[in-house]
C-alpha cells in the first residue's frame, strides 16, 4: 500500500518520501476520529507521536520546512513522523476535512514489515 511519509531529516527540516508498507500494522496504540473547518491554516509543528493520518473527506495540503508540499484527497494515506525539528503546516483546502488519525508505537522501526520499499510515485498527489 502507498504511503507518503513525513519524517525528519538530518538538518531538522521535515520532508516527505513515498513507501510501500508491507504486512501487518504492528504497534497501533489507539485510533480518532476527527474532523477540520475547511480553510484553517496552521502554524508550523511537529507530530505528537507517529501516527498514520488516513483521510476520508475533504483536501488538504501540507507544507514541510524542508520546501516540499503534498495535497491530500479521500483515501489518501500520511505517515507523520517528524517529531522534532522546524516542523510542517497544514492547509485546509476544501471541507470539511474528516481523517482518522491512528497511534502507532514510536519503537516499532520502520523496516519490513512495516515499511517496505520506497517508491517514486505515492500516496499525496
Amino acid at each position: 500500500m502507498q504511503v507518503c511519509h513525513m519524517y525528519t531529516g538530518e538538518d531538522g527540516k521535515s520532508y516527505f518520501r513515498d513507501i510501500s508498507l508491507d504486512g501487518a500494522l504492528d504497534g497501533v496504540k489507539g485510533a480518532q476520529f476527527l474532523g477540520s473547518r475547511p480553510h484553517v491554516m496552521s502554524e508550523f509543528v511537529n507530530a505528537p507521536r507517529r501516527q498514520l493520518v488516513i483521510q476520508l473527506r475533504g483536501i488538504s495540503e501540507v507544507h514541510c520546512s524542508g520546501g516540499q508540499s503534498r495535497v491530500f484527497r479521500a483515501g489518501d494515506l500520511l505517515l507523520a513522523d517528524d517529531l522534532q525539528g522546524e516542523g510542517h503546516r497544514l492547509t485546509e483546502i476544501e471541507g470539511p476535512r474528516e481523517y482518522v488519525v491512528v497511534h502507532l508505537d514510536q519503537s516499532v522501526p520502520l523496516s519490513p514489515p512495516l515499511a517496505g520499499r520506497e517508491t517514486k510515485k505515492g500516496a499525496g498527489r
